[in-house]
């Protein structure tokens, strides 16, 4: 068949048909897609970007935005910013002590309430004393500095093996004896760190949660230890 000058062929017609109705239902699938997205993003966020849209059809330059405040953060917001602060305070924390964790005096652990830093007390305290080494406090200070970056609460949690402590009158109880190292760490953190003490506690274990079997001295060794938790917002 001929086809009539001005007229197309039914199948060139058909064609064109199909390419126009496939693009209707493109433009309403994205319309659709827009609709969602607009449903799950705050009313703080959509009136930004409204406002942004209507500076930019007028020609007129938006201000710079201010900063929202972590209170006024959307709840999944603030929970993802806690997140990315505890990944790069624990590569920070990784990096000033790496040379004690190659020696295998310092552990580093993600834990499910927040970041854990294991220290052997060799490195820490003096022998069979409640006094911090000399040696451990310019990176406990550097340490220190780098927890008041955050706001995250601070848990410092002493342990000692099940020997007796060998201090004199109540430190001659591992209860009492890990509870004072605690508390030494936590005063040095907030006396020659600047950490703001409500973010702090101290806490004594004694031999209540060993690692490792008591039995032997490489045992009581990795028994005999102090633990920092940068804990996340909301643990207790």
């Amino acid at each position: 068949m001929i086809a009539r000058r001005g007229t197309l062929p039914a199948a060139r017609w058909l064609r064109l048909s199909a390419l126009a109705c496939a693009g209707v239902v493109l433009v309403l699938f994205c319309c659709m897609v827009l609709l969602f997205s607009v449903s799950h993003v705050s009313r703080a966020r959509f009136d930004k970007a409204a406002e942004s849209v209507r500076l930019a059809l007028s020609g007129r330059r938006a201000a710079p935005a201010p900063l929202l405040s972590p209170a006024e953060m959307p709840e999944g917001d603030r929970a993802f910013q806690q997140e990315v602060g505890l990944v790069r305070l624990r590569e920070k924390i990784g990096i000033l002590l790496s040379g004690l964790v190659d020696q295998g005096d310092v552990e580093l652990a993600d834990l499910q309430q927040g970041v854990m830093v294991r220290i052997d007390n060799r490195v820490l305290f003096e022998g069979g004393s409640v006094l911090l080494r000399d040696a451990i406090k310019p990176q406990l200070q550097q340490l220190a500095a780098l927890l008041s970056g955050v706001a995250n609460p601070v848990r410092i949690v002493g342990h000692t093996d099940d020997q007796g402590a060998g201090g004199e009158g109540v430190l001659r109880d591992n209860w009492s004896f890990s509870a004072v190292r605690a508390a030494a760490f936590v005063h040095f953190l907030t006396s020659e760190g600047g950490v703001t003490p409500r973010r702090l506690q101290a806490v004594g274990q004694g031999h209540s949660l060993p690692r490792s079997d008591n039995g032997t001295e490489a045992g009581r060794a990795k028994n005999r230890r102090t633990e920092l938790f940068i804990l996340r917002q909301g643990v207790h």
